[in-house]
C-alpha cells in the first residue's frame, strides 16, 4: 500500500465515523494553543489493557492531512490535552505510523 492511499483511506474513515475534538497545548510564557481537529475515538478493549494502557484510557487517531492544517509544530506531545466526547483528556503517548518514511497516521493514547 502506498502512503498516499493509506492516508486517503484514513481520511474517508474519519470523515465518515470521526468526531470533532480540540487539542490544547500549554506553551510556557505564552497563551495556550487550542486547535480543532477531526479524530477517530474509541475506548480500549479488555484484551488491549497491556503495556501501560489502563482501564478508562482511549485510542485517538488523527490523520496527517488534518494535523497539517492546524498550525501546531511537530506531532502531538505527551501532556497535551484533548477535549473529545465532552471530556478533557491527557495525551499519555504518541505513536506515529509510517509507511515508506511517510507519516500516514497519528495514534494517541489518552487518559481521563
Amino acid at each position: 500500500m502506498t502512503p498516499s492511499r493509506a492516508i486517503r483511506m484514513l481520511d474517508r474513515q474519519i470523515a465518515k465515523s470521526g468526531q470533532s475534538a480540540v487539542l490544547r497545548r500549554v506553551v510556557p510564557n505564552a497563551e495556550a494553543l487550542e486547535r480543532s481537529v477531526r479524530v477517530f475515538f474509541r475506548g480500549y478493549g479488555a484484551k488491549e489493557l497491556v503495556g501501560g494502557i489502563q482501564q478508562g484510557d482511549s485510542l485517538v487517531v488523527i490523520s496527517p492531512t488534518d494535523w497539517s492544517q492546524i498550525e501546531i509544530e511537530g506531532l502531538p506531545l505527551r501532556n497535551d490535552r484533548l477535549r473529545v466526547a465532552g471530556r478533557l483528556r491527557n495525551v499519555e503517548s504518541v505513536n506515529p505510523v509510517m509507511i515508506d518514511d511517510h507519516l500516514v497516521r497519528i495514534n494517541l493514547q489518552v487518559r481521563g
